[in-house]
């Protein structure tokens, strides 16, 4: 099984988030997640530090989130 994420939102690994940062519409809207939030927060001071103001952390682990039964769909493969 791919890699799960929040269906029609981008995703970005966090190891690749410091590469793709000139690829995200600074005035976009983007939550972060991770399994524990501890990468999410790392990542959500990334891009307030490269200028993103509209960026929210969610505030669950993604166990939990799905746990709760919200949506996911599985990353396509290229």
């Amino acid at each position: 099984m791919g890699k799960r994420h929040i269906p029609d939102a981008p995703h970005v690994f966090f190891g690749d988030l410091r590469d793709k940062l000139e690829d995200l519409d600074r005035k976009g809207s983007y939550a972060t997640y991770c399994a524990s939030e501890f990468r999410a927060s790392i990542a959500l001071s990334l891009l307030a530090a490269n200028g993103h103001d509209n960026i929210h952390d969610v505030p669950v682990s993604w166990k939990a989130r799905t746990a709760a039964g919200y949506p996911t769909e599985t990353e396509k493969k290229e």
